[in-house]
């Protein structure tokens, strides 16, 4: 409108006004209208929201003129409020206009319906729900669209309303109504280009149809139409890059279904074409990037290429950046990227991208509260996170929330639902997990009942009934185990038998009831007898090993399960070549691509590895690689440290250049261990970077010459010449030692500590040894518990130390020098004091020959052969500074009393040592030094955590002083750390192996003798030993510490400590301290 006809609407709209003051009367309606229309159109073209106010009182007086018995006029007078109160909303954008509009055209079309009044409420109806999402609305817009003449842009209309009512109500009987719709829109003749309209209609509801009814015809017919719609769109740059968004969430669901990797190549060169395009529209964006998402995701799966997996959280992120305020897309974004981070997890086992994933998951089932749409998938993959997490932590809160979410899931849907069996499979993994911790019958019975339900949930010839079945076969064979069940075992293997026949081998989902079925194969040899069933486990497990897509984790627990059954079978050779490929993954599993922590976490999914691999070597007639294969299966995370330190030294010497750039990269590994990011994401791509830029650096050093062993395992005659002061004993878990001596290896076989009952042993032990110190218990208990705790002590004697050292010759008590040994023991004979093995009351019946380890030899621990080598480096010829730390009265805790005696002893005799006690012994102080410090004497609470073993700690004012804290740091002339604290060799069973705990973390930072305590001390016990060991270590205080004869000073401490006025202590008193190093 030009600025001359604005001048003469102005000019009609006074002159209107002029009019109506003079004219009283029923005329006075008829001119009440005109000016009403004219202001609206002056509003309009002004947007003056003043003039649009007054044009609907105009119009609001005008109807109000008209006679009630008049219904022709009155429905006319009606139409014209109704589109002025339109325009006035357009001006002013408030729904409160808009909804009386819809009053008015509601009053007009029950005066006089016809098609074009109904047309024109279903269309303020469906503005009206843009602004208020009110199911009733969308209900109403949909019965007027239903009734309207069939035409392709009214038939496109309803199929969109019955689709965003779905998307609120859940309702899926609405889904085939509007995919009807969407046909009979696409069928009518060609409508002024409204075939695009109904293409984007039709896509829309077929891929929700598909979503709650996964039927292929449905997929296919949602290829097409989306495909189409990219087509006609090709000269509509905005709508083609909708299509293409909507052809690649088709191309999506398709890879989903079918496993065609054309399909999901497609669906990312479609993905990519559309979220390229640019627009300043955030929903379509968001949409774009998360079809973008989803396309990298199914490129990963189809690929197995980890950049797609973290290309495809990029995008994600991306997308819920821009999906605010967006419920249904939002929800949608948040449940991919949910998925996306938890397959991330899987792969790398970062249990900051797990906690993301959570965190994600939980806002995705708040997301959903909104629109019910998939809410039993976002319910089920909450679950199946917070199973991860509860497996990863321990926590049993976990456990019973995932229960919880995952009852849930199931409540959402009907008996017939395509889903209900994926929902049932979650609950019984969760269930599972709740069994496996608590062992309540009820709750093993609902486990097979749960997925049981589920098998039945699922034709037969349905993708997943696999699966499902897998699931069921492993509960009834945990069932048959724990009960004898003959019954359960027997359906158990038919179960497995048909989940395996029903899926495609080499996949994920076959691997896992592959594994399944051999082990409950297994069982059922170990019960009967039946060859032909161990020989079918063993193909069982052989293809599992040659599957190309199982995950490492998997893959090596499918390799120590065949090494076991092929050692059951007598074909070491077998054993011995799977359990060596477990092995060699063990780099891959505890990749720096993660934290310290969750390295320590995949490590312990490892347990019980380095004694099946012992036991494979030795049964194959080769000590010798056993003693690599324990090696390089434990004490990873210390002997990567330590040998770095080492081995970069020497680099330096020899390329200076390269021997930097190594000591750089490496200190940016370290650096990143603990670095913050903006998402553990971000955190996560940090470190991959910096491990691939260290790993090109290892393949350049390696290029050179006579540095191909660089940073590699050592070999056997490296790791023999440990035993050059001594010999080393390794003592598996399995009934094996292995004695390294003069240059040679030896196997002492332990028949009397097979695996059950060094198992039984351990945790008889361990429940007796806090008994006996725990003050609550009665005088009773504790005694009982102290006489449990002594005959432990006997049997480690005539089982495993009295074997040994017989075989070492060591059979009497010394009569000039003592020796010594390094114990190095694996698995759960970590808990034990083996140094303190025997029968000490023989010392006070005054038994010439003591049956104990402590009368015989000198004991020390190592974690590995390569650490104890660490240990031995040379040690610079300077008089040791001492530093005493002393916390004896921390707040919220108990005071240590005897701490102040021990110090001012401890003072004494090391002369000039530094002390720090009181508020000024924090954690940074001590760190700060520790450098200046060769000796250092801490007396304070320690405390080991088995769920976070880098959190162990010793209490000091400020922060404490973590295992964590101390890994990167290199003390070079560090010498000899004294832990006068409890639990600081204790570690949570499946970490034993690691070494992860104060005493270990000691000795990673380079002392070459540490000495430390196996469970909580008191007072008087620390005191008099430490005040012994630096007596004998000063000659009596007259000389700097020869840290060199700690093990020796300790040895002869706990003899002194052992009885008191010719009565023997309880071993809890005397037995906790150990020597570790040098």
């Amino acid at each position: 409108m030009t600025a001359d006809e604005t001048d003469r609407l102005r000019a009609a709209v006074a002159a209107g006004r002029t009019a109506l003051a003079a004219i009283e009367g029923p005329g006075r309606r008829r001119y009440l209208a005109e000016l009403g229309d004219d202001l609206a159109l002056l509003a309009a073209q002004t947007k003056d929201a003043a003039l649009a106010d007054e044009a609907v009182r105009t119009r609001e007086a005008a109807l109000d003129a008209v006679p009630e018995q008049d219904d022709t006029e009155r429905v006319t007078y009606l139409d014209g409020l109704a589109t002025v109160l339109g325009v006035a909303y357009e001006v002013g954008d408030d729904p409160a206009l808009l909804a009386r509009s819809v009053e008015v055209q509601r009053a007009a079309v029950r005066a006089a319906p016809d098609d074009a009044r109904r047309e024109n409420l279903r269309t303020s109806l469906r503005d009206l729900w843009d602004h208020r999402p009110d199911a009733a609305l969308l209900e109403e817009a949909v019965a007027l669209g239903r009734i309207l003449p069939a035409t392709t842009e009214s038939r496109a209309d309803l199929c969109l309303d019955l689709v965003k009512l779905f998307d609120m109500t859940g309702r899926e009987e609405l889904l085939p109504e509007a995919v009807a719709a969407g046909r009979e829109a696409l069928g009518a003749p060609p409508d002024d280009g409204m075939r695009t309209w109904a293409l984007f209609a039709q896509g829309q509801a077929l891929m929700r149809l598909y979503q709650r009814r996964p039927d292929p015809a449905t997929l296919a017919e949602f290829t097409k139409v989306s495909r189409e719609w990219v087509t006609a769109t090709a000269d509509d740059p905005d709508g083609h890059a909708q299509a293409q968004t909507a052809y690649a969430t088709a191309l999506v669901r398709v890879h989903e279904r079918t496993g065609d990797p054309d399909a999901a190549r497609t669906a990312l060169e479609t993905a990519q074409a559309a979220a390229a395009h640019p627009t300043d529209d955030a929903f379509l964006r968001a949409w774009a990037l998360d079809a973008l998402g989803s396309a990298r995701f199914r490129m990963f799966i189809a690929a197995d290429d980890p950049d797609e997996l973290r290309a495809a959280v990029t995008a994600q992120n991306e997308a819920l950046a821009l999906a605010a305020g967006k419920d249904i897309l939002r929800a949608q974004v948040l449940t991919n990227l949910g998925l996306a981070l938890m397959t991330l997890y899987g792969r790398l086992g970062d249990l900051d991208v797990l906690r993301q994933a959570v965190a994600v998951a939980r806002e995705s089932v708040a997301a959903t509260r909104v629109a019910v749409v998939e809410r039993h998938l976002v319910l089920g993959h909450l679950s199946g996170m917070l199973q991860l997490l509860a497996r990863r932590t321990g926590d049993l809160a976990t456990v019973r929330e995932a229960i919880t979410v995952a009852r849930a899931a199931v409540a959402v849907t009907t008996a017939a639902h395509s889903d209900r069996a994926v929902c049932l499979l979650r609950l019984g993994d969760a269930l599972d997990l709740l069994y496996d911790r608590t062992m309540v019958p009820a709750t093993g019975r609902e486990v097979i009942a749960v997925r049981r339900a589920a098998v039945a949930a699922l034709p037969d010839e349905h993708p997943a009934a696999g699966f499902v079945r897998a699931g069921l076969c492993s509960a009834l064979a945990r069932h048959a185990r724990r009960t004898g069940d003959a019954a359960a075992l027997a359906e158990s293997i038919a179960v497995g038998r048909a989940a395996v026949a029903a899926l495609r081998p080499g996949t994920s989902a076959a691997d896992l009831a592959e594994h399944h079925l051999a082990s409950a194969l297994v069982t059922d040899y170990e019960r009967g007898g039946d060859r032909t069933r161990l020989d079918e486990a063993l193909r069982g497990y052989e293809r599992v090993l040659a599957s190309p897509d199982a995950p490492v984790a998997d893959w090596s627990i499918a390799g120590r399960a065949l090494a076991v059954a092929a050692l059951t079978a007598g074909d070491p050779g077998k054993a011995l070549a799977a359990i060596e490929r477990v092995v060699e993954v063990v780099p891959r599993l505890a990749s720096r691509d993660l934290r310290s922590s969750d390295r320590a976490h995949r490590l312990g999914e490892l347990a019980g590895t380095p004694s099946i691999a012992a036991r494979a070597a030795i049964a194959a007639g080769r000590p010798e690689r056993a003693v690599e294969l324990l090696e390089q299966s434990r004490g990873v995370l210390l002997t990567e440290e330590t040998s770095a330190a080492g081995e970069i030294a020497r680099l330096r010497r020899t390329d200076p250049e390269l021997g930097a750039a190594a000591e750089r990269l490496f200190a940016d590994l370290a650096r990143l261990d603990g670095a913050d990011a903006a998402t553990a994401f971000d955190a996560a791509e940090d470190r991959r970077v910096a491990r691939e830029r260290w790993d090109g650096l290892l393949r350049r050093v390696r290029d050179r010459p006579g540095l191909a062993g660089f940073l590699l395992p050592p070999s056997i005659g490296t790791l023999a010449s440990a035993a050059e002061d001594g010999p080393v004993v390794m003592v598996t878990a399995l009934g094996d030692a292995l004695v390294l001596t003069g240059g040679s290896v030896r196997h002492v076989p332990l028949p009397d500590a097979p695996e059950h009952e060094v198992i039984a042993r351990t945790n008889a032990f361990l429940r007796a040894r806090r008994r006996a110190q725990d003050p609550t218990e009665p005088l009773r208990a504790r005694r009982a518990a102290q006489t449990t705790v002594h005959r432990t002590l006997e049997w480690l004697w005539d089982a495993i130390a009295a074997p040994i050292l017989d075989d070492l010759g060591y059979t009497a008590p010394p009569t000039g020098r003592w020796p010594r040994v390094w114990w190095s023991p694996v698995g759960s004979l970590s808990s034990l004091p083996l140094h303190a093995a025997g029968y000490h009351g023989d010392v006070v019946d005054g038994t010439p020959q003591p049956r104990t380890v402590l009368d015989r030899v000198v004991s020390s621990y190592t974690p590995s052969v390569e650490a104890l080598l660490h240990a031995r480096r040379p040690v610079p010829d300077t008089a040791p500074r001492a530093l005493i730390v002393a916390v004896p009265d921390l707040p919220a805790t108990p005071p240590l009393d005897g701490i102040r005696a021990e110090i001012a002893d401890l003072a004494r005799l090391l002369g000039d040592a530094d002390v720090l006690d009181g508020p000024a012994a924090t954690g940074r102080a001590l760190l700060d030094a520790l450098p200046a410090h060769p000796v250092v004497h801490l007396a304070c609470h320690g405390i080991s955590d088995w769920t976070s073993p880098f959190e162990g700690r010793l209490l000091l004012h400020g922060h404490a002083m973590t295992v964590a804290a101390l890994r990167g740091r290199q003390l070079p002339d560090a010498r000899l750390a004294f832990l006068s604290a409890c639990e600081t060799s204790d570690a949570a069973p499946r970490m034993l192996d690691e070494a992860i705990h104060l005493t270990g973390a000691f000795q990673l930072a380079g002392y070459r003798h540490v000495v430390g305590t196996l469970w909580p001390v008191n007072d008087g016990a620390a005191h008099q030993i430490a005040t012994d060991v630096y007596d004998r270590l000063t000659g009596h205080g007259t000389r700097p510490p020869d840290v060199g004869a700690t093990a020796l000073a300790l040895h002869h401490a706990v003899r002194r400590r052992r009885v008191h006025d010719g009565r023997l202590r309880a071993p809890t008193q005397w037995a906790a301290h150990l020597h570790t190093g040098a």
